[in-house]
């Protein structure tokens, strides 16, 4: 079945803080199937909080969208970089995997998880060391 999803980051950003709360309020004013929750580097520190918001706000939040600097970390491609990428990763799939079960998928195991990996870190990039640090 296909669905509207509204991306998270339409909702919430810089003007109104980044608040994530404001999903609530905001959400019964929008005519969607569902949202792709977009993580933000401000929130690091508050993934519990988070996760506990999105499971008891009761959306349809069947996507995640990584937060954008772990890109940036990858393409920089500078002393250290790749262990922040994986951090900042690592983050994000915490918060994946405690809301609704139809976004834990992210973070899984196997050929999706191969498959986030070429994605993030690129045919190069140290497979040992990414997967060593997801254990």
């Amino acid at each position: 079945m296909n669905q509207i999803l509204c991306s998270t980051g339409a909702l919430i950003g810089i003007p109104n803080g980044r608040d994530y709360r404001l999903l609530e309020k905001l959400s019964g004013k929008l005519n969607c199937d569902g949202y792709e929750f977009m993580m933000y580097s401000s929130w690091y520190g508050k993934e519990e909080e988070i996760a506990d918001f999105l499971k008891q706000s009761g959306l349809n939040i069947p996507v995640m969208h990584c937060e954008k600097h772990i890109g940036e970390c990858i393409s920089r491609n500078e002393e250290g970089d790749l262990a922040e990428a994986i951090w900042k990763f690592r983050k994000n799939c915490e918060v994946a995997r405690k809301v609704p079960e139809n976004l834990s998928s992210i973070c899984g195991t196997g050929r999706f998880q191969t498959s986030i990996f070429l994605i993030i870190c690129g045919p190069t990039g140290s497979w040992k060391q990414w997967r060593k640090s997801m254990a």
